[in-house]
C-alpha cells in the first residue's frame, strides 16, 4: 500500500512538472513561476519528511547505544 501511494505522489509531481514546462513553452517564464513553485514545494516537503525520518532513526540508534553503554539493558537506571 505504501508503494502505491509513493507511485501516486511521483505521478502527481511528474504531471505538475509537465504542466509547468507546457506553460513555459506556451506563455513564457512569467506564467510558469506558480506551477514550478508547486513542484518545488512538493519536492521540499518530501525531502523534509525523508530527512526528519532519517534523523529520527539516527537519534534512536544513538539513544539505544547510550542505554546499552550505561547498563540500561541490565536494569540500571539513568540519573535524571
Amino acid at each position: 500500500m505504501t508503494f502505491s501511494i509513493v507511485i501516486g505522489l511521483v505521478q502527481i509531481i511528474f504531471g505538475k512538472t509537465v504542466a509547468a514546462f507546457k506553460m513555459k513553452a506556451q506563455k513564457g517564464v512569467k506564467y510558469s513561476i506558480a506551477p514550478f513553485a508547486w513542484v518545488f514545494c512538493y519536492y521540499g516537503i518530501g525531502t523534509g519528511i525523508r530527512a526528519a525520518d532519517a534523523e529520527f532513526a539516527i537519534a534512536r540508534n544513538r539513544q539505544d547505544g547510550l542505554y546499552r553503554y550505561c547498563g540500561y539493558r541490565l536494569g540500571c537506571s539513568l540519573p535524571v
